[in-house]
């Protein structure tokens, strides 16, 4: 029986091998997902904090770089940067739905090259700053939600509202954070959830946003990018390891699943400890950290801001904290 067990880990482990694919993960959005050229982006520390979790994950999408050019990204922990991504500057949701007249194709094309597990959506400020009723935007929200679902029926969507501005538009973003609420908890099921991100509330625009008063500071980047993948790794360990089987593999769970119930069990409680602890320890000190479904409650104290002129970049792999200084 032990030799059994053996020879049937080793054929399932092989198996595995063969198809084994990273967690496939899209940041979805406009110009707060594309950030602007020489700035760190959000996308980069929720990268790190993905990276400290230790889940094995790709980064994908059609975009490499900032909306201009590349950042000051560093390298962290022995790797670089995964800068791949889905964020279109000045996009609306229905252009992500439909596309534009500039050729960068729509949500639809994307997803023939690529099938996230994971999709992270902040979209939504162009709507609201464009004066477009609600009711559009979040009709054309669900369209984003089932084209996801066509090509992933177990995908998981962590829903992020749109943060305050400073903008002559800026009272529609609070109604359209509601809606987007209420969207967030009608679609949500338990094979493809969705998770909601309440930025609106929790996001402080008196110290997180840049001069122009739409995009986010470097203090703002990090909050977006904290509370977006506490959230991803808050998600349930089926989702967080999609199950990509052959027939091989169903023989194989027939052999090894009964004798491995217990070894899988320990494991699976210290995956989910691992997770719980890289979500906890990156908690903001500004106004909010948890990833909330439905809204709450914000709490904490304000981080102070870094100025306007400076940027604090993140600690290099030497430990030491680096300054960059860059217009807002």
């Amino acid at each position: 029986a032990g030799w059994g067990w053996v020879v049937a880990c080793a054929v399932w482990s092989g198996v595995g091998a063969a198809e084994a694919k990273p967690l496939q993960i899209m940041l979805l959005g406009d110009a707060l997902t594309a950030s602007e050229e020489g700035r760190w982006s959000y996308r980069y520390y929720f990268w790190r904090q993905m990276v400290d979790a230790e889940l094995e994950f790709d980064l994908i999408g059609t975009q490499r770089l900032n909306d201009g050019g590349p950042g000051p990204w560093t390298r962290y922990r022995g790797r670089s940067f995964d800068s791949d991504h889905e964020g279109h500057v000045k996009w609306r949701i229905d252009h992500i739905v439909n596309g534009r007249d500039d050729g960068r194709g729509n949500l639809a094309g994307w997803l023939e090259r690529s099938t996230p597990d994971v999709v992270v959506v902040l979209l939504g400020t162009h709507d609201a700053l464009q004066d477009k009723e609600v009711e559009w935007s979040v009709r054309e929200m669900r369209r984003v939600i089932q084209l996801f679902r066509r090509d992933n029926e177990r995908v998981a969507i962590v829903l992020m509202t749109p943060p305050p501005a400073v903008h002559e538009h800026a009272h529609r973003l609070g109604p359209l954070a509601e809606a987007l609420t209420e969207l967030a908890l009608r679609e949500t099921t338990v094979q493809s959830p969705i998770r909601l991100v309440d930025l609106y509330s929790s996001f402080d625009p008196s110290t997180m946003l840049a001069f122009g008063g739409v995009q986010p500071n470097d203090l703002g980047e990090r909050f977006i990018g904290s509370r977006a993948a506490s959230a991803v790794l808050l998600l349930d360990e089926a989702h967080l390891n999609p199950v990509r089987k052959t027939s091989a593999q169903v023989w194989g769970a027939v052999l090894v699943v009964p004798s491995g119930a217990a070894l899988g069990f320990f494991l699976l409680a210290r995956s989910q400890l691992r997770r719980e602890r890289a979500a906890s320890i990156y908690e903001p000190h500004g106004r909010g950290g948890e990833a909330a479904i439905p809204v709450g409650e914000t709490r904490g104290k304000r981080r102070p801001s870094l100025g306007p002129g400076k940027a604090a970049a993140p600690d290099d792999e030497s430990g030491q904290q680096m300054t960059v200084g860059r217009s807002p």
